[in-house]
């Protein structure tokens, strides 16, 4: 799972963690530093950081209504 680059679907690029801290950091009032951090926080899939990743090593599904579902499926090799 990369966190690296978001899909931005009506530009037809691809979005960093970088420019998605700056708009977060624009719409919210955050510093880019503290807004950086909590994408980070979200998105991380450093063993034990991100808070998705985290979950999804529990077992458990993430679900963000109006966004999507994150899920675990184990398959053969």
């Amino acid at each position: 799972m990369s966190a690296g680059n978001f899909r931005c679907v009506n530009e037809g690029e691809l979005m960093n963690k970088k420019e998605m801290a700056d708009k977060l950091a624009q719409k919210t009032g955050l510093t880019k530093t503290k807004a950086a951090e909590v994408i980070e926080e979200i998105f991380s899939t450093k063993p034990g950081e991100g808070i998705i990743a985290v979950e999804l090593d529990a077992g458990r599904k993430v679900e963000i209504a109006g966004f999507g579902k994150f899920g675990t499926r184990s398959r053969s090799a």
